[in-house]
């Protein structure tokens, strides 16, 4: 009995930080390759996307600019808090770790960039002006995916009679 709390455990962390770990690293290579090969401003066309070179110097498509460091030492109180409460629920569905795991890794791959270079790589052009990056796109994802688990729960807790 000990032994199946002790894999659940286990694996419970290790769905979370191979997720993260991916986004992260393919994160960190897709920016490194467009620092590398995109200069700063220009922007291309891969496989019909267009990838334009840019800086975010804040949050949020460039608010708060200059912030890099306390918005950095606030990503990680709230990525501490995140993995409090995972620890806390090992119960979590494979699905849950697998957002978890997704935000985690986003988080991480622009707090690197932020601490690291004072600016987040941006290069997933939405206009002439802004873009984003993958690790937006794990968060995006992970935030959709808890969203609509959320509302899942809600709809089953809706159908279920009500206790006396």
């Amino acid at each position: 009995m000990a032994d199946d709390v002790e894999t659940g455990r286990r694996t419970h962390w290790l769905v979370l930080l191979a997720v993260a770990g991916a986004v992260l690293v393919i994160d960190q290579v897709a920016k490194a390759t467009v620092r590398a090969t995109l200069p700063y401003g220009d922007t291309t066309s891969f496989a019909g996307v267009d990838l334009h070179h840019t800086r975010n110097p804040g949050l949020l498509g460039g608010t708060l600019p200059g912030a890099a460091v306390p918005v950095g030492l606030l990503t990680l109180v709230g990525l501490a808090v995140a993995l409090r409460y995972y620890a806390t629920h090992p119960s979590l569905s494979m699905t849950r770790r697998v957002a978890c795991g997704l935000l985690l890794g986003g988080a991480v791959g622009n707090l690197v960039d932020r601490l690291r270079l004072g600016y987040v790589t941006d290069f997933i052009a939405r206009n002439d002006r802004n873009a984003f990056n993958l690790a937006d796109l794990a968060i995006y994802a992970g935030l959709g995916l808890m969203l609509l688990l959320l509302l899942v729960a809600d709809r089953r807790n809706a159908r279920r009679p009500a206790r006396l």
